[in-house]
């Protein structure tokens, strides 16, 4: 395991996809963990195919900010 693996977590994204079934497309929200949004957007393509990742947001869990 390397150092970075523990000191930086995982970051979550949730994306909107389109999803395409026997020829019905609908739109559906799923959730991902990656190291960055680029690596969060290609994981996705290769799950859903190119062209069909509508967009990206990054989660913040705001209960682990300090003020």
């Amino acid at each position: 395991m390397k150092i970075n693996e523990v000191t930086s977590p995982l970051k979550h994204y949730i994306a909107t996809v389109r999803v395409v079934i026997n020829g019905t497309v609908s739109t559906a929200r799923t959730g991902i963990n990656a190291d960055n949004q680029q690596q969060a957007r290609l994981m996705l393509t290769r799950l859903y195919g190119t062209g069909n990742v509508l967009s990206i947001i990054e989660v913040f869990d705001e209960s682990s900010r300090t003020y």
